[in-house]
């Protein structure tokens, strides 16, 4: 597909530039106007299924305009957002409301407010610039023409072409392709978005962790969902140590969407970090078996690298910090962490995170007032049983040291557990 849309864009140059002759300036005029006009359609194309998908009511997960398969982007107001100009990620994600009116109008709305938007703009060009390209240029008519149709020939292309039912490189049905299914198989249609935000959603019963990993392990179109939903599945059945492996793997592939291999790597490694913790701290021990903790760095490192912005990966670093004795960038890498945008349970884990980090670097009084911070929130998540024991140990070597008496109690065994929040990536 992309090599017919370079060759029918040479072509539609070679055609508008013909009648003031092939000369090399005008070419490179035309194709100037050619591209700039591709990039402006792209981003008109999916900023018109952005508004349509406000106005049906769908919720917007993510917003892709022409991004590479590894930026990370940014959030706003819990919006995946990649812009660039020369990736090949274009689209824009949604999850249907649960009420499920209408879903097939929606749909139909959704899928054609993408190619409307380039055909509206492409007349609105024409009509707008028709006299004054010929009264801009009067010594020459024939390169006002030129110009004109460079500057139509983009938004009439891909308006056009997207209407045309047919499957893109991911395997998923063009615009014409979602329309022409919502109006002759709605039910086929309502079954597969349905499928696609089951697995998105991580909604699947326990039951179903072998009919994931069998679908993770065939790939295919459903693939990288299902690995969204194995992810969760496997942290609430508590088998992620048993799945691990083949999430990496989803994770390594460059293919795989950067939100989702964040997600993945990030749950691993706090997984496999906390496990290590509670081996050894229960032996009152600060010494980690480095052999375990490198490839915990590595796979934390990983998730950090594909979303920097990410909480779980920002928080999953700095525990792979902690265990490789370098708590001041542990610290740092939690003091810039916006936990204003995560779910309680993030917020819990980082700052017990950055408690063990503050003891590491000796500071027993921000440890405490962070744990104290953390237990406003949830007393009992995660990492904090386990942070608010070493600090009770700090705190009790520091009083027996002063020549005092313990003022906290014999401590604890708890041991802590973690649990990794997913989203939808539908």
């Amino acid at each position: 597909m992309r090599i017919l849309s370079s060759l029918f864009t040479v072509a539609i140059m070679l055609v508008v530039s013909y009648p003031v002759g092939p000369h090399p300036s005008t070419l490179f005029a035309v194709l100037c106007c050619l591209l700039a006009g591709v990039f402006i359609h792209v981003y008109v194309h999916e900023l018109g299924h952005l508004c349509a998908a406000l106005l049906v009511r769908f919720r917007v997960i993510e917003v892709s305009i022409r991004a590479g398969r590894n930026r990370s982007g940014v959030r706003i107001a819990g919006v995946k957002v990649r812009l660039g100009l020369f990736g090949r990620v274009d689209q824009v994600r949604v999850v249907t409301p649960p009420d499920g009116r209408a879903v097939p109008a929606r749909w139909i709305a959704f899928s054609f407010a993408g190619p409307a938007s380039n055909l509206a703009l492409a007349a609105a060009t024409y009509l707008v610039f028709h006299g004054h390209a010929e009264r801009l240029l009067s010594d020459d008519p024939a390169l006002a023409h030129s110009y004109l149709v460079a500057a139509i020939a983009p938004g009439a292309m891909l308006g056009l072409a997207n209407l045309i039912p047919f499957r893109v490189r991911d395997g998923q049905p063009s615009d014409g392709g979602w329309i022409f299914a919502w109006i002759f198989r709605p039910g086929r249609s309502r079954a597969q978005v349905t499928r696609r935000i089951r697995l998105t959603d991580g909604v699947s019963t326990p039951t179903d962790l072998d009919e994931l990993r069998a679908r993770v392990d065939a790939g295919g179109p459903d693939a990288i969902l299902a690995s969204g939903a194995l992810l969760a599945q496997s942290i609430r059945a508590r088998q992620l140590a048993v799945d691990a492996d083949r999430l990496l793997v989803v994770a390594r592939n460059p293919s795989t969407d950067p939100n989702l291999a964040s997600l993945i790597a990030s749950a691993i490694a706090e997984t496999r970090a906390i496990e290590l913790m509670n081996d050894t701290i229960r032996f009152r021990q600060w010494d980690f078996d480095q052999a375990r903790v490198k490839p915990i760095v590595e796979v934390a490192e990983l998730g950090y690298a594909r979303d920097p912005e990410r909480a779980e990966a920002r928080m999953s670093l700095a525990l792979a910090r902690v265990l490789s004795k370098r708590p001041a960038e542990a610290r740092d890498l939690l003091i810039r962490l916006n936990t204003t945008t995560v779910d309680s349970r993030v917020q819990v884990q980082a700052l017990a995170a950055r408690a063990i980090a503050e003891l590491q670097l000796g500071d027993l009084a921000q440890a405490r007032r962070v744990v104290n911070s953390a237990g406003r929130i949830d007393p009992k998540v995660g990492l904090l049983p386990l942070a608010r024991t070493l600090v009770e140990r700090a705190e009790q070597r520091a009083a027996a040291s002063a020549g005092g008496t313990p003022s906290a109690p014999e401590p604890r065994t708890d041991v802590a557990t973690s649990g990794t929040a997913t989203e939808s990536t539908a």
